[in-house]
């Protein structure tokens, strides 16, 4: 069952209350959402998400695995960057190292445009 609700032609998803903000509540203390659902101080339904901080935001499920792929965001832009965890970044070339691999890869192409003209 999906934690949302269905009045006349409208639906919306189902919301917590400041309690569920609380970890000190117990099980089953206080109505933790609209819907009566969740029964634990931040506990995740099934389907649910939250937005966390470090180091950038991310989302935290509640299957705990990274969500959809398509909402990580393109390669390079912000969105990708900050959402990728810091020991799964990539050390970053010197400038110089990287001028020469665009040298080298030029006179590579440079080369085989000979070599395909040649033949």
């Amino acid at each position: 069952m999906t934690a949302s609700d269905t009045r006349s032609t409208t639906s919306w998803s189902d919301f917590v209350y400041p309690a569920w903000f609380e970890s000190f509540r117990e099980s089953g203390s206080t109505r933790f959402d609209h819907m009566n659902q969740i029964q634990n101080a931040l506990q995740l339904l099934k389907g649910g998400y939250i937005g966390t901080f470090n180091v950038g935001w991310q989302q935290q499920t509640a299957e705990k695995h990274p969500s959809n792929l398509k909402h990580r965001g393109n390669v390079g832009t912000r969105r990708e960057r900050s959402a990728t965890p810091r020991d799964q970044w990539v050390t970053s070339l010197l400038q110089r190292r990287m001028v020469s691999n665009a040298q080298q890869f030029r006179q590579n192409l440079q080369t085989i445009r000979h070599r395909s003209a040649a033949a």
